[in-house]
């Protein structure tokens, strides 16, 4: 289960093979003229328990329309739907990231059956990523992506064609999705394209950096000495910007030149891997912690990917012009 690691068997994990188990919320208290504390049970509009049936342990609070399923029936519906759709999973591998004991989960599938050499010259083949949650967090999501296969990164395409979004009601049917994912294969050869004229889209070196730069910043909230007010203030997160910078050097002077492609390579080399030094220091944290940053980076990837100074930074509108 850790997240770099792809098996050949689809059986859902055993720590994710639980039922959820919703009850109500009850709080100790003390009432005027009772000898000690008694049991209340809140309003349903204070929110219910959701528990996790095997190890009864509270893994979230749902007040609003969600809700949670079983992560097998999410699963295997999923899987169905996609063969009864015409999906080839033969040969098929996935990983999955569990995240805080499995309250959120994300499930990388991925299909060499599905590639893309054809267009880009380089083994890839198609990735499924399942994100869900059990709390409430996410939403049942499901998008598809290139795997670059030389360095396993998570190839986002700058629009979101290939992705289906369900919220957990009653009527969730992750079957659905399958029959969504049906044309995504042929939709994915345009974000090939792409790619391809990423190879010979030329970036000077400074714009690349200067725009990875800003993908390094934040805002933070400062306190203002000898008062209580705070102020928000840019700040660069240094560690990060060398790390990508050094990640936009390797590839560029590794082949691919100062090009849109070695930007983009950079971009979701850092959200789809961890360095040594983070998994080291992350798997002190245990698992989930590790699980956690690559969901987090995954996100900070795909809206990077999908920004409009990244599409500004690489002319996206040429590609649209050249593809007409």
């Amino acid at each position: 289960m850790y997240h770099h690691t792809f098996t050949s068997d689809l059986t859902l994990p055993s720590m994710l093979n639980f039922d959820p188990r919703i009850e109500p919320i009850s709080r100790s208290t003390y009432v005027p003229g009772v000898v000690g504390k008694v049991t209340q049970t809140l309003s349903e509009r204070d929110g219910k328990l959701i528990i996790n049936g095997s190890t009864n342990e509270v893994i979230g609070i749902t007040k609003g329309v969600h809700k949670p399923k079983p992560y097998r029936t999410h699963w295997d519906n999923l899987l169905q739907g996609l063969r009864d759709n015409g999906f080839d999973l033969n040969n098929a591998e996935v990983r999955w990231s569990i995240i805080e004991e499995g309250r959120k989960i994300r499930v990388e599938l991925l299909l060499q059956r599905y590639d893309y050499e054809h267009i880009l010259g380089e083994p890839t083949a198609l990735c499924l990523v399942w994100i869900d949650s059990m709390d409430g967090s996410r939403s049942f999501h499901v998008e598809a992506h290139i795997k670059r296969l030389k360095c396993l990164n998570g190839m986002w395409g700058v629009e979101e064609t290939c992705s289906v979004v369900l919220r957990h009601t009653n009527n969730l049917d992750t079957a659905a999705a399958g029959k969504e994912a049906a044309s995504w294969p042929r939709l994915l050869e345009e974000d090939a394209k792409f790619l391809q004229y990423l190879k010979g889209k030329y970036i000077h070196a400074d714009d690349a950096c200067n725009f990875l730069t800003d993908l390094s910043t934040k805002i933070v909230p400062v306190r203002i000495p000898g008062s209580v007010r705070k102020v928000r203030e840019v700040k660069i997160e240094r560690k990060k910007e060398k790390i990508l910078h050094d990640l936009l050097e390797s590839y560029s002077e590794g082949g691919m030149g100062n090009t849109g492609y070695a930007l983009h390579n950079a971009i979701t080399h850092y959200s789809s891997n961890l360095s040594s030094e983070d998994r080291l220091t992350l798997g002190l944290k245990g698992r989930s912690a590790v699980s956690t940053r690559l969901l987090n980076r995954d996100d900070w990837g795909r809206k990077a990917i999908r920004s409009d100074e990244f599409k500004e930074l690489v002319d996206y509108d040429e590609f649209q012009r050249q593809a007409a």
